[in-house]
């Protein structure tokens, strides 16, 4: 499971990196190598796609907010290589424009950082039930933690700039601010 969530700290890591600096985690002195898994190399797989974005000089929270993140994931990266040591799994080969959205602009980057970031939410909070080392468990939570406020900046980000959103499920709705109402009820 370990290992799974290395594989996503990367894609993350390199998303978020690339985003914000148009370079590689490895830039950042961050190891990629270990065990080798299908076509990645025991060296690391190579990292196709993925640009600096241009954000909007009047949205600095954008650029600020994915710095950030970018640095936890850089972060998460380090933790999850260190606790699996040798058991490590290099990066795996990683594309980046493999959706065709991500890098042209804030709103597509904002829209691909939102599928990412709640992908972590639920990944983490699904093999939650499975782990049973309290070390682990203790390391899983804190990268639950990270990665649902990953989210819930992400969330804003979309919200205040009133980008698309489809919704994953009934419970997964982003309304743009202007359409929002007060209501009494948390359920309505």
């Amino acid at each position: 499971m370990l290992n799974f969530a290395l594989n996503l700290e990367y894609l993350e890591a390199e998303f978020y990196t690339y985003a914000v600096t148009g370079k590689s985690i490895t830039s950042f002195g961050i190891s990629i190598d270990g065990k080798a898994t299908g076509d990645n190399p025991a060296t690391g797989g190579t990292t196709a796609g993925g640009s600096q974005v241009k954000f909007d000089n009047n949205e600095i929270f954008s650029r600020d907010i994915a710095a950030e993140i970018g640095s936890d994931e850089r972060a998460h990266v380090v933790l999850l290589r260190d606790a699996l040591g040798s058991a490590a799994v290099a990066k795996p080969n990683i594309n980046l424009n493999a959706l065709g959205i991500g890098f042209g602009n804030q709103t597509d980057f904002l829209t691909v950082a939102r599928i990412l970031e709640d992908i972590g939410v639920t990944a983490y909070a699904g093999a939650a039930g499975m782990l049973r080392t309290p070390e682990i468990i203790t390391t899983a939570a804190r990268l639950l933690a990270a990665e649902a406020e990953h989210a819930g900046s992400i969330h804003t980000q979309v919200a205040r700039l009133k980008i698309p959103s489809s919704p994953v499920d009934g419970a997964d709705l982003i309304p743009p601010l202007a359409e929002r109402t007060h209501s009494t009820s948390l359920f309505t």
